[in-house]
């Protein structure tokens, strides 16, 4: 049975890619990518956005964060981390 590009694909890359990220974070967020560029329009493109945006502001790269927090808020207008993007990136802002 073939998972890769099926929705229980999409899933088992993610859990994984959280997994990962507890171990080595350089390494959830080289994944991550590979999976926004093979998935554009994955039902988890969003979730892996905000995750590589923590990363970003774990690294105090948030520059990169806010990016990829703006992709979200253009991209996906209706995302559950829509209201959480905004406010990292006020967040930002006010601190900078």
């Amino acid at each position: 049975m073939q998972t890769k590009g099926t929705e229980l694909g999409e899933q088992a890359e993610m859990r994984a890619c959280m997994i990962l990220r507890t171990f080595n974070p350089q390494e959830s967020l080289s994944e991550a990518q590979k999976f926004i560029i093979n998935n554009p329009e994955s039902m988890y493109t969003d979730s892996k956005l905000f995750m590589m945006a923590e990363i970003m502001i774990e690294q105090h790269q948030n520059a990169d964060a806010i990016a990829f927090l703006t992709d979200i808020l253009v991209r996906f207008p209706t995302s559950q981390f829509v209201r959480k993007s905004r406010e990292l990136i006020r967040s930002w802002r006010e601190n900078c």
